[in-house]
């Protein structure tokens, strides 16, 4: 695979880990393009850092560093080289990891072992590409925006390793909850809100023993109140980003019911967010057509018959008749989930315009 496009002899890569395989595979990658520094130990990835400054393109870190952990060498990279892509390995999912990672060191990724390296590549690949077009440019909004994306992914792609039932799950919420937007005459910004709400909607999942999340038979009572407390466990997560503004909102509620039964704050009626209401129907109806080791999936026109039974009650009556009235969109995705689940979190937000447009819903 090869590097190209980036200006020469002037930019750093870091990796902070003694994994030789790495090494080996990211010299042969970007050692002809950047100038390629291994760093053993903190100190060394320290003066590094305050040598070359803004210098640095890319740092990459394992968590389990001597002596001073990955997130505080990362930290330190935010402060010296802020316009760094900074990676951070892991070999394992971690709650209280994901959370400074987006807090402290706004991390670009966060890769769980064992690594997947062509796609590492490929993602380390399209970051540096829009690294180099946003310092030229100057485009300072694009620069959030593709930080905040990128986080966004990150942290969904940590849940997909812990959850394998979210996998192509998210995805598919996050289509379904478009359709129903769009429907309901939302404007671009509110679509793209929804975008980020439909991919992080599950994300408290994160905080849930992995031997609930995938338990082959039915949950007990006590174990079904543990997964009843993800919506706020996302929320508590994503808080911090700033940027996300209603999304946190709409991440918590979207278990609320419309009659006011659902978790976690039994909100009623028109009090539950919109963008939550429509998250509501969209998870349900995938849900509900999804196959779960207990049991099978319903059927598409038994899944319709018991929205429209629950409207009123579970779901906004708007919400519900806006899904209703594009039945056959939402079929054909449910029927196209094999080709959709191939749409990981980063494909689909760096790659929106052609999954809507096959989809036959506007770009946002």
């Amino acid at each position: 695979m090869e590097v190209k496009h980036f200006v020469a002899n002037k930019y750093k890569v870091i990796l902070v880990d003694c994994d030789n395989e790495l090494v080996d595979i990211l010299k042969n990658v970007f050692g002809i393009t950047f100038d390629f520094i291994t760093c053993s130990n903190t100190a060394d990835s320290i003066s590094s850092l305050s040598i070359y400054k803004d210098e640095i393109a890319l740092i990459i870190s394992n968590h389990k560093s001597p002596i001073v952990d990955g997130i505080q060498i990362l930290q330190y990279a935010k402060q010296y080289a802020p316009n760094s892509i900074r990676i951070l390995l892991t070999d394992a999912i971690d709650n209280s990891i994901i959370i400074d990672c987006i807090n402290i060191c706004e991390v670009y990724r966060y890769i769980v072992k064992p690594i997947d390296y062509k796609d590492f590549i490929k993602s380390v690949i399209l970051a540096l590409n829009n690294r180099r077009y946003n310092l030229n440019g100057q485009n300072v909004v694009q620069n959030l925006k593709e930080l905040l994306f990128s986080t966004v992914a990150a942290i969904c792609e940590a849940l997909e390793v812990k959850d394998s039932y979210t996998i192509g799950h998210s995805t598919r919420v996050t289509l379904y909850s478009l359709l129903i937007g769009r429907t309901l005459g939302l404007t671009s910004i509110d679509l793209q809100k929804l975008h980020l709400a439909g991919l992080l909607h599950d994300i408290g999942k994160i905080a849930i023993p992995e031997y609930i999340l995938n338990k082959p038979g039915r949950l007990t009572d006590l174990e079904f109140d543990i997964v009843k407390l993800h919506p706020a466990k996302g929320a508590d997560i994503i808080r911090n980003l700033k940027q996300l503004g209603e999304v946190i909102d709409w991440v918590e509620s979207h278990h609320e019911r419309y009659d006011g039964r659902g978790y976690p704050n039994k909100l009623q009626g028109k009090n539950i967010p919109y963008g939550a209401s429509i998250l509501a129907v969209a998870d349900s109806y995938d849900a509900m057509t999804s196959d779960r080791a207990y049991r099978k999936g319903m059927s598409h026109a038994a899944a319709i018959e018991e929205i429209n039974r629950c409207m009123n009650s579970q779901f906004d009556p708007d919400v519900a008749k806006a899904f209703l009235s594009i039945d056959k969109n939402i079929e054909q995705i449910m029927l196209d989930k094999d080709s959709i689940s191939k749409y990981t979190v980063q494909n689909l937000l760096q790659d929106s315009k052609g999954l809507m447009q096959k989809l036959c819903i506007s770009e946002v």
